[in-house]
Formats: structure tokens, sequence, C-alpha cells
């Protein structure tokens, strides 16, 4: 059965300046082919303490400014993507058992600098807008782990470029939060990895061993002993490989077709 959307709408909780994607991210949704993206320009107003936001993060300002250059809908393109900021669902509307809309609340912001609050403007009406499909995204957030040095407000442990303290190290989102795409990992754990060979450089790591197949043995027995199966680059190998033949095999052809289950990729792996 072949699906063709036209037109996606994305519903942010609070105001573009607390939008948590990254300019990159939003470059490339605006360089997509034959497609408009499209913001409401009452959507752009700001309050005082979000322009005060904006002023102290470069990086969102540049959002901001990216932002507000799709306000013209143009009506040459086949494909949509409506942003729409200060807005809350309130119910999913249905018919014949099949989804038909979504009703909205529009809200408000309130709360300091860095920590504004939506909350829902009462004497508006909602809004209902009509759509087939909903994806829901509620967010992300990490939890500290015991002695370790922990932001509560922001999810992430307290870190210098990746470094909490000599011998221990972090990256991804636990040590920046929930943004970015798959490539932001790579020059993320780069980072971090520059800041454990720094210290290895200097001695400030303390009884470190070379890692030889003495240590990697231990590690593996270790699993063993705990009825834990590790995975081997051997074994993750012939994962790739058939997620690979899948997608050369599909129609249309794919680099690969991602194995979702767990049982099954180790089902594949221990072939």
């Amino acid at each position: 059965m072949n699906i063709y959307i036209s037109e996606v709408h994305l519903i942010g909780r609070r105001g573009p300046a607390q939008a948590a994607f990254t300019t990159k991210e939003l470059r490339e949704l605006i360089a997509i082919e034959n497609c408009s993206v499209y913001v409401d320009p009452k959507d752009l107003e700001l309050n005082e303490n979000s322009l005060k936001e904006l002023s102290q993060e470069r990086a969102r300002k540049r959002q901001f400014e990216l932002i507000s250059k799709c306000t013209n809908l143009s009506t040459d393109s086949r494909k949509k993507i409506i942003l729409h900021f200060l807005k809350s669902p309130l119910k999913f509307n249905s018919i014949n058992d099949k989804l038909s809309s979504i009703t909205l609340q529009e809200n408000k912001l309130i709360g300091e600098v860095g920590k504004q609050q939506a909350i829902p403007i009462q004497d508006l009406a909602p809004i209902d807008l009509n759509c087939s499909i909903v994806f829901r995204s509620v967010g992300y957030k990490s939890k500290g782990i015991e002695d370790i040095p922990f932001n509560n407000t922001k999810g992430i442990v307290i870190n210098n470029l990746g470094k909490v303290y000599p011998g221990l190290y972090v990256s991804g989102w636990l040590k920046r939060g929930p943004n970015g795409i798959i490539g932001t990992n790579k020059f993320d754990s780069q980072e971090t990895i520059e800041q454990l060979f720094q210290d290895l450089e200097t001695n400030q790591i303390s009884n470190f061993s070379t890692f030889d197949n003495q240590s990697k043995n231990k590690i593996f027995n270790l699993l063993i002993e705990r009825n834990v199966k590790p995975i081997s680059f051997i074994d993750w190998l012939k994962i790739d490989a058939f997620e690979k033949n899948i997608g050369n095999n599909s129609n249309p052809q794919r680099p690969r077709v991602k194995i979702t289950s767990k049982e099954q990729m180790i089902k594949i792996a221990t072939s």
C-alpha cells in the first residue's frame, strides 16, 4: 500500500525561542526538495523573557532568524511542513473509529528567563486541526546516578567538555541533553575522548592499565557469569550484513532495513 503524505504539522507547547531543534536540523528541514516550511507570523511574537533568552544564546537567535524567514507559504510546493508554537493537544477526534482531527489549546508563557512554562489561555476557543495520523513526542530526560554530580534541571551529568573528573567521562544526551542529530554524537564523543587522552598524557588517571586481550577476556567471563550473552564485533557484522541484504532486496531498494527487535538481533548474531 502506497501512502502519500503532503502536509505535516509540528506542534510545540512553548514558543520558537524555546524550540529544542538545532540550527542544522532546521536548515535541513527548510532545504527539503519540493517542500514549503511555514510558520504563522503570530507564533513568532515573543514576550519580554523570550527576547532575553534569545539575546543570551547565539544559537537560538540564529534559529529564530531562520524560522522568521518561513512566514510565506509557497503554493507551488507539493509538500508542506507547518510549524505551530504555543499550542497543546487537548483531545483526539475520530469518525468511524478513525482519527479525523486533533483539538489544540493555545498557550502563553509564564516564569523567569530560561525557566518559562506553557499554560493554557482559558478564554480562547480550542482549535481543531484535521489529520489522519499522529506521532507523539514527549521529550527525554536522563536520570542521575548515585555519587555522580548531576544537574536535575537540565538532566545531564555535570561535566566540562565531557570530563566529569579524571577517570570519569560522559558523552551523548547524558552529557549535553536531548538534542542534535546522529552526526552530533560523533563530534560530541570526539570532544570527550580528547579529554580522556589529555588526562592520560598528564598522568591524571590513576590505576590505569593498558587494555589487552587478558582484560578483554575478564570482561567477557564476567558477563557470562552473570548470564549476559555478549555480542562481539564479529557478531554485529552478521546483523549488519542481514540488514543490508534486506535493504538490497527491497522495492524500492534501500541501503539497509533496520532490525528493531532485540530478540531477532540476538538470534541473527548468534546464528
